[in-house]
């Protein structure tokens, strides 16, 4: 399972307009266009290279609405997708996303998050009990501005590391959680009448290591969200999404670069 959610979310993060059977169509916000045309850059960045990015972009937080363009559990709510180079090494970026115990320290909406199963401990860990990584289950808890309710999800959080098979500058990461399916019965589901359920349909956060012409070895990072907030009107959900997905950048690099 968590093969194909890793393999599902690398063909989310590579689809555009010239792909062919692309699951998804990424449109840029307008201050994204605007960098984009600026940089001569086509809207999906083709011919690009991690290093080109980071001189063309620098600080800027890059980002994507997605429509999808295949028939899948709830396609018609739209995917977010950011871009940004993180000055850290990529191995700190994929160990802070994955600590339940440091959501708070970037996520301002969080109202905690807990380990509630793991499954198989280490990011780095090859062909263990349950493959490449690490594999738990978390319930997450946030408090959205103009939501009554906080908002409740479980999902299964998978990180291992990769790397493509041209880059020699060292692993990546991927870190990917989906949301579990709870049945009214199940132990994991919550008691508590002042939360609303929400899923993560898809979320991935792919690091990719870039060298700096200094030496350093910094994060590309792009990250891919996909939710149902079935308590959330649409029109809230939407600028919710794009203000949380810039505002994960912007608090990840608060906590980590100046350190």
């Amino acid at each position: 399972m968590v093969d194909s959610l890793a393999h599902r979310a690398m063909k989310l993060e590579k689809s555009s307009e010239v792909t062919s059977g692309a699951p998804v169509k990424w449109k840029p916000d307008s201050g994204t266009d605007k960098h984009l045309r600026a940089n001569n850059c086509d809207s999906n960045l083709t011919g690009v290279t991690p290093e080109m990015f980071n001189n063309y972009f620098g600080k800027n937080i890059l980002v994507w609405q997605g429509a999808f363009t295949e028939q899948v559990y709830k396609c018609d709510l739209p995917a977010i997708k950011t871009r940004a180079i993180i000055c850290v090494h990529p191995r700190k970026l994929a160990e802070l996303i994955v600590d339940s115990n440091r959501v708070k320290v970037y996520n301002k909406l969080s109202l905690g998050r807990n380990d509630e199963m793991i499954l198989q401990l280490g990011i780095d860990t090859e062909n263990g009990p349950f493959g490449h990584g690490e594999t738990k289950v978390v319930r997450n808890l946030t408090k959205p501005p103009f939501v009554k309710k906080s908002i409740e999800v479980v999902s299964l959080m998978h990180c291992r590391r990769f790397k493509d098979w041209n880059d020699n500058k060292g692993y990546g990461y991927c870190v990917i959680t989906r949301a579990v399916n709870q049945e009214p019965n199940d132990m994991l589901v919550s008691k508590s009448a002042d939360r609303s359920r929400s899923e993560i349909l898809i979320s991935a956060n792919i690091i990719r290591p870039l060298v700096l012409t200094d030496g350093k070895l910094v994060s590309d990072l792009v990250c891919i969200t996909h939710m149902n907030s079935p308590g959330v009107p649409m029109y809230i959900a939407k600028k919710i999404g794009q203000n949380s997905a810039k505002n994960f950048v912007t608090d990840v690099r608060a906590v980590l670069e100046e350190n």
